[in-house]
């Protein structure tokens, strides 16, 4: 069984140098320790519900080995780690350095040994490694190459095995009230798109595309396979 890395010997797998991603590290290195509290009111009070949608659907076993691509603060391992157990591998990529210490303290904490955290640019992912199922939570809104982002992940999975992305959507024209007033300002405070749909494109990526909308219709779920011959 691998042991986790601290950050100081995390390896990088690329890192981007946008003037948009040093915006996003720059945010989320003054927002870190306060993630927790934040995720819990941008979600309306359900960002359980959301965490825990995201991992039912990746139909998780033990001994599996995950990757948890803009893993942050490390708010979805233990959904994960109550699934694949001690025997299963648990790869928690992101972009911030900040974000991953207090991952770090997490794993720490709980005493995991099963948890490898990885410093880098999703969208130039390239880990060498094929994994059971992969899941990106509340990140594809942030990360500035999302597409390529997605497409690395599923590149990163083996054929039949189970994809989840879970992040913030905006609402219909219309729609939304109050709520989505909140929304949007919040979205620029944490460098965040709304005006992306990530969900449609990861629906022609995959197979058994499956969609649902969560906390009054401000956060989906989507999820699918891996299809078992990919096409060039």
């Amino acid at each position: 069984m691998q042991e986790w890395f601290s950050v100081e010997k995390i390896e990088e797998v690329g890192m981007s140098t946008s003037n948009e991603q040093i915006a996003e590290d720059r945010t989320y290195e003054r927002l870190a320790r306060r993630w927790g509290w934040i995720v819990k009111v941008v979600t309306l009070g359900k960002e359980g519900v959301l965490r825990q949608t995201v991992v039912d659907a990746l139909a998780l076993e033990p001994n599996q080995t995950v990757l948890d691509l803009g893993c942050g603060t490390g708010r979805t391992f233990p959904y994960i780690i109550d699934r694949i157990g001690a025997s299963g591998h648990l790869i928690g990529l992101d972009h911030s350095p900040a974000m991953l210490r207090e991952a770090q303290s997490l794993v720490e904490r709980y005493g995991w040994k099963n948890v490898e955290l990885v410093e880098g640019d999703a969208a130039q992912l390239s880990l060498g490694r094929v994994m059971d199922a992969a899941a990106c939570v509340l990140a594809m809104v942030n990360i500035p190459d999302y597409r390529e982002a997605m497409r690395r992940m599923v590149a990163h999975v083996r054929p039949g095995g189970r994809i989840v992305i879970a992040d913030a959507r905006r609402h219909e024209s219309g729609q939304g009230g109050l709520s989505r007033w909140v929304a949007e300002r919040t979205a620029r405070y944490l460098v965040a798109d709304l005006s992306r749909k990530p969900e449609e494109a990861f629906a022609q990526m995959v197979d058994d595309y499956s969609y649902q909308e969560i906390a009054r219709g401000h956060y989906f779920v989507a999820s699918g396979k891996v299809p078992i011959k990919q096409t060039e």
